[in-house]
């Protein structure tokens, strides 16, 4: 034969063509394989239980499905959002104090600009993460600034 695909016998037993017919014995419990693939397979296994479930459950009940969905989303964001002001309102009191004690050390008389200031803490805080001081410049100066601004020693 030439060797093409699915020669060698469909009885499943072993012959000297180059393409065996594997039995469904050998494919279940002898055949190699990769251990990535096996747990692919186990996720998406899991994947498709937990996703079956659910869609059973919203098929069956719709309306008390759909009120649990939005009411826990609702409470996860009112969470996330109090948890990013507290984060906001620690980092804004943190940044204060260094800010006042880098005026405190100011000698010149001239004091900072205040962008100058902010930049220069927050490079001093973060200095090997761009997205920690991204943070901090969006979201924790401008609470810092406000008491900032009225002080005479920051420039605008």
């Amino acid at each position: 034969g030439g060797g093409g695909c699915g020669e060698g016998g469909g009885d499943g037993k072993a012959s000297s063509e180059p393409f065996v017919g594997l039995t469904d014995e050998f494919v279940q419990h002898r055949l190699p394989v990769p251990a990535l693939c096996w747990v692919r397979l186990i996720i998406f296994g899991v994947l498709s239980f937990f996703l079956g479930s659910a869609w059973s459950l919203f098929r069956s009940y719709p309306l008390s499905t759909t009120a649990a969905v939005l009411l826990s989303y609702s409470v996860l964001r009112v969470r996330s959002r109090r948890a990013r002001r507290a984060l906001i309102r620690t980092e804004a009191s943190r940044l204060r104090e260094l800010a006042y004690d880098r005026l405190i050390e100011c000698d010149d008389g001239d004091g900072y600009a205040s962008l100058h200031l902010r930049d220069q803490l927050t490079r001093e805080l973060h200095p090997d993460s761009p997205r920690e001081r991204k943070f901090l410049c969006e979201s924790v100066w401008p609470v810092v600034v406000a008491e900032m601004r009225r002080d005479n020693r920051v420039r605008r």
